[in-house]
């Protein structure tokens, strides 16, 4: 007979409720959303200032801060970050006009300071034996480096090369942005205000002083010396490429962990054996109306390949498309536009057409299971 006595000595091992998978979820989320608005918060607290004005070493206004923040505007109202990127944020169609600007200001600084010409150009720059290109170098390094904004008067002062070599820039940006570039696809009489043209050059010109001028007590740049030029001196600092590499590490690591906690999560109790059914199912009125939405995800999907197509012609053809000038009426920046815009409304209808498709097996099967 078997002994039906309670042992009252025993003890009970506790037991310890695991995380479940919406836990983790909402951990994930605090943590990740807690780094990104704190480092949103330092970045905006460390973001380079826009000077109330720009002037010459004698004290003659160069630049205004109105005229800045207006051309940046201007910039953004006329599709500026689809053709170009500035700091590397955009459209790589046109080159980046932070590094363009920068360049071009630096060649002309160098020029000022080798022979007081300022159309002084690349080739002319290599034209030159090492020393000399690596003592003028040195000098333009100088030049740009040095960090001249005064936070208590709130004003920059540019060297006297940098003041005449802004000359150069303005002129080119003038012809560039007001006659256009088939190369770059920079469509002609993009800008035809002379106003909107010299506000415009200015925020570049703004872009181009804190990519290159150094942070206070750093030996790097409002951008982390981004982009690279080695006439002005910017180069990646080594910390950076070392914090990019362990970023990399993190972040491959933490998908890493997420794998291994939802394995381990796996409960073997809570698998429940689906009934046999039919192989064939009659479809429902629900889900033959979803025929419709994915017959416009379909249609919208082709518009945007052929929006895709002349988006990327225009790296090749910049004022048109195979002789027919297109640019008068769906000019580059309207394409990519659409392009990107309609993968959103394509995404979204078989977002919605799937819901509706699946909802009907999903709620006979609880049905079923909980019947």
């Amino acid at each position: 007979m078997a002994d039906s006595t309670i042992n009252l000595g025993a003890k009970v091992q506790p037991q310890y409720k695991r995380w479940g998978l919406p836990a983790w979820l909402v951990f994930i989320c605090v943590v990740t959303f807690t780094v990104l608005l704190s480092a949103g918060a330092v970045i905006y607290k460390n973001a380079p200032p826009i000077p109330d004005k720009i002037v010459s070493s004698q004290q003659e206004i160069i630049l205004t801060h109105d005229q800045i923040e207006h051309g940046q505007i201007t910039y953004l109202g006329r599709g500026g970050q689809h053709i170009g990127s500035i700091w590397g944020h955009g459209s790589y169609l046109a080159p980046d006009w932070t590094a363009d600007v920068l360049h071009r200001w630096g060649l002309a600084t160098a020029g000022v300071l080798y022979n007081n010409d300022r159309t002084f150009s690349q080739e002319d720059l290599e034209a030159l034996s090492d020393v000399e290109r690596a003592t003028l170098q040195a000098r333009v390094q100088q030049e740009f480096k040095i960090n001249r904004y005064a936070e208590d008067v709130d004003t920059l002062t540019l060297s006297p090369a940098q003041t005449k070599g802004l000359e150069q820039v303005f002129a080119d940006y003038h012809e560039l942005l007001s006659n256009g570039s088939a190369i770059h696809s920079i469509p002609r009489g993009w800008f035809k205000d002379e106003s909107e043209i010299h506000d415009v050059t200015a925020f570049l010109t703004w872009t181009a002083w804190s990519a290159s001028a150094n942070r206070p007590n750093a030996p790097f740049s409002y951008t982390a010396n981004f982009p690279h030029d080695d006439l002005i001196g910017n180069n990646a600092p080594g910390q950076f490429v070392i914090w990019s590499i362990v970023s990399v590490i993190v972040l491959i690591a933490g998908i890493a962990g997420f794998i291994f906690i939802y394995l381990t999560q796996e409960d073997a109790d809570e698998i429940q054996v689906v009934e046999s059914r039919p192989s064939i199912r009659i479809a429902t009125p629900s889900q033959k109306a979803t025929t419709l939405f994915f017959g416009v995800a379909m249609a919208l999907f082709c518009v945007q390949i052929l929006m895709g197509m002349v988006t990327a012609h225009y790296a090749v053809e910049g004022e048109g498309f195979y002789g027919v000038p297109i640019q008068d009426y769906l000019p580059y920046a309207a394409s990519r536009t659409w392009h990107l815009q309609l993968a959103v409304f394509w995404i979204a209808t078989c977002w919605l057409a799937a819901g509706l498709y699946f909802a009907p097996p999903l709620v006979s099967l609880n049905i079923g299971v909980g019947g």
